[in-house]
């Protein structure tokens, strides 16, 4: 079920799975740090709410540039939060070097040190490694 939609970002919940997508647009090449702050702030209140256990951030259409200070105040705002909550991430990754790179530098930051993360090109793999088929 869709509970969340705006021009950058949408999340889809299941809740039989305790399963959170997390699905990125085109229009993220438009959006501002604190825009991008807002989508994560409304996906991790929808974390805590529901305590999402299963997690895949699909980044393929991300156009969005981490910058070093984001990654920070990801780890510090909403990784911190996660590592208390999620059991397993999976992250589709973008085709866009300069996105996929802040993507890697983030889930290098301490917090997400801490998460099960893992990097996936192919959906259906993803799925998978999350048990959800």
């Amino acid at each position: 079920m869709k509970v969340h939609q705006s021009q950058f970002h949408e999340l889809i919940y299941d809740n039989r799975s305790s399963f959170l997508e997390s699905k990125w647009s085109l229009e993220t090449d438009q959006m501002t740090n604190d825009e991008f702050k807002q989508e994560l702030r409304i996906y991790l209140q929808f974390v805590e709410k529901y305590q999402v256990r299963l997690v895949l951030f699909d980044f393929r259409n991300f156009l969005f540039t981490i910058t070093p200070d984001m990654q920070t105040w990801i780890d510090d705002e909403i990784s911190a939060t996660e590592k208390l909550i999620i059991h397993q991430q999976a992250i589709l990754m973008p085709g866009d070097f300069i996105a996929e790179l802040g993507i890697e530098q983030t889930i290098e930051e301490p917090n997400n040190q801490e998460l099960n993360i893992k990097l996936f090109k192919v959906h259906e793999r993803a799925f998978q490694w999350l048990g959800l088929v």
